[in-house]
């Protein structure tokens, strides 16, 4: 096989498994994936809307777009600090979920709600 082939074939690999999960660690939901349930955009100081109710088993999708960088942290969740992107949690369980970006912690927190 030539370089260039061997190159173009590793280079459709590493792009396909990629695409196979998404910010969180999760398979197969990755940002390509169904809609999420709820959606927070990220702005430069704030989670908009900050406040947000699922249902078990559904995911929160927290969406990046002001280049700015920020995470997001919560009770068995935590994205890397990035500046654009998206990152996803699916939550299992019935419960209340503060969230936090730890680069703006007295301006970007809010609430997952998860009901039963």
């Amino acid at each position: 096989m030539s370089r260039r082939l061997f190159a173009a074939a590793l280079l459709a690999a590493s792009l396909g498994l990629a695409a196979c999960s998404d910010s969180d660690g999760e398979p197969g939901a990755g940002a390509a994936g169904p809609p999420a349930d709820a959606t927070v955009d990220l702005k430069p100081t704030t989670f908009e809307p900050a406040d947000v109710t699922v249902k078990v088993g559904e995911t929160v999708a927290w969406k990046w777009g002001s280049g700015v960088q920020h995470d997001v942290e919560g009770d068995g969740f935590k994205s890397k600090i990035q500046s654009k992107g998206e990152f996803r949690h699916t939550f299992d369980e019935a419960g209340s979920f503060d969230y936090t970006c730890n680069v703006h912690p007295t301006t970007m927190n809010g609430t997952v709600t998860v009901e039963a």
